[in-house]
């Protein structure tokens, strides 16, 4: 999955505090990536509660920033195994970036949907407040566009993924339908 994500402020705010009931405010970033902060949802004291991490972790035997985890593994490696029983979140957002090479240019496309997507993530808190986002083989329309596609989570699981028994969410990983994704080619160049 690529380390794009498109965030609009108002709507996905307004959306969030009226279907959760919690107040939620993040700002516009169309182009949102690593090592930025991202605002997320997490479950804290019974209910549903912002927070905000840096997207990207950089463990000592890393020579790059790990932007994301993959769900298959998420619970027997080492890296990510504490933060998935322990502090999972999930990003709302509106929708990410793909680049699709072809006869040696790149087309960028943004898949987004008409309600706010929720990827499951996982969250760190030292040395400083950061998380990664989990990926997932992909289904067969995705392909045509990546190797990995984000895991997201059905509102209705929201809670399920966030509060109940990691082997709980592990199991939601891996059976929630992809929603009805619109994917648009994006004119903005395939570099930007």
């Amino acid at each position: 999955m690529c380390g794009r994500l498109n965030i609009t402020d108002d709507g996905l705010s307004r959306f969030i505090m009226a279907r959760l009931g919690i107040p939620f405010v993040t700002q516009t970033n169309q182009d949102l990536r690593p090592t930025q902060p991202i605002q997320c949802l997490i479950y804290l004291n019974g209910q549903f509660s912002q927070w905000q991490g840096q997207w990207g972790i950089k463990p000592g035997w890393s020579k790059s920033i790990l932007i994301n985890a993959k769900s298959e593994t998420v619970m027997s490696k080492p890296t990510f195994s504490d933060a998935f029983r322990y502090r999972r979140c999930i990003v709302p957002c509106n929708g990410w970036y793909e680049w699709v090479k072809t006869d040696g240019t790149s087309q960028r496309y943004l898949f987004t949907a008409s309600e706010p997507l929720y990827m499951a993530a996982i969250g760190y808190v030292a040395p400083t407040p950061s998380l990664v986002t989990l990926t997932q083989a992909p289904n067969t329309f995705y392909r045509a566009y990546h190797h990995r596609m984000p895991t997201l989570i059905k509102e209705s699981n929201l809670e399920v993924y966030l509060n109940h028994s990691p082997t709980q969410a592990l199991k939601l990983l891996h059976t929630q339908p992809m929603p009805e994704i619109e994917v648009v080619p994006y004119a903005s160049g395939a570099n930007g």
